[in-house]
């Protein structure tokens, strides 16, 4: 299977956008997927890094299945994320 695509992952301040490309820079297909900001306390902003998780992979099987795409077409991914996040993780979190 030739691997004929691109995926584009922008991660918000309040939702993500995906998109597959073809190798032209044609969109494909395209979802967005919502998370909220929480605001704990006044001047805080807050999120959930596993609402991004869901989000993102939501987006993705959304535009694989409405765009005809197998996975194993995507030649590369570009991840586009907020500024100034910090995301700290445990090994274990990790696997």
């Amino acid at each position: 299977m030739s691997k004929d695509y691109l995926l584009g992952i922008d991660i918000g301040t309040s939702a993500c956008k995906v998109a597959i490309f073809n190798k032209n820079g044609k969109v494909m297909a395209s979802a967005n997927g919502d998370y909220p900001v929480y605001y704990p306390h006044e001047g805080w902003a807050q999120q959930k890094p596993d609402e991004w998780w869901h989000a993102v992979c939501g987006a993705i099987c959304e535009c694989l299945e409405t765009g005809n795409i197998s996975g194993e077409q995507i030649a590369g991914v570009g991840i586009d994320g907020q500024s100034w996040s910090l995301l700290p993780l445990t090994m274990r979190e990790m696997f």
